[in-house]
């Protein structure tokens, strides 16, 4: 209601999600991440850290003015008011969560890749960050998949590793090739004339 005006201010129920713990007041608040209003008109939100099965599951809700809250997901960690993956896997909407089907096993490496907190794995040489993205499929600039593309991220070679890795395998197929032809013009040299 603004100042000067003749017209009383109308109170309604506060909507699931919402809550007032205050007499006269004409807004709603909403609850914060980890707690939850599940009907209207409510003075306080309770918390998501309260609910409990039999089996221990956490609950779980990540959104303020949220109306419920959810089982954590299979192979997620969760806190009352928070959502990760475990190591192996990655989650791709947290929104999503609230259904139940956002949890992915990561293809990569065994699942090696996907680290807790939606993080990827990094180079244990250099300690940069090697893959990225969705599953951590991505590899980052200057790095490559090995093991038919299912492989986790590695530093690609420098164009001098590479020059020399190419050298040392010609010079050892050269070997071969000397050690063949030796071996063949001695077994000539040993047949009777």
């Amino acid at each position: 209601m603004t100042a000067g005006s003749s017209s009383k201010a109308s109170c309604s129920l506060c909507p699931a999600g919402q809550f007032q713990n205050a007499s006269g007041q004409t807004d709603c608040l909403r609850c914060r991440p980890g707690a939850f209003a599940a009907s209207t008109a409510t003075a306080e939100c309770a918390l998501c850290s309260a609910m409990g099965d039999e089996e221990g599951n956490v609950f779980f809700n990540t959104h303020p003015g949220s109306g419920r809250c959810w089982p954590c997901p299979a192979n997620a960690q969760c806190k009352p008011d928070s959502i990760t993956n475990k190591e192996g896997y990655a989650i791709l909407d947290a929104a999503s969560c609230t259904t139940g089907r956002c949890v992915y096993r990561c293809p990569h490496d065994q699942g090696r890749v996907c680290l807790p907190f939606g993080r990827c794995h990094k180079d244990p040489v250099t300690g940069e960050t090697a893959s990225e993205g969705p599953l951590c499929g991505a590899c980052r600039q200057n790095y490559g998949r090995s093991r038919y593309g299912m492989g986790r991220c590695e530093r690609c070679p420098s164009t001098v590793q590479m020059f020399f890795g190419i050298l040392f395998n010609l010079l050892w197929l050269l070997f071969l090739v000397a050690c063949l032809a030796s071996f063949t013009l001695n077994q000539d040299n040993k047949k009777p004339k």
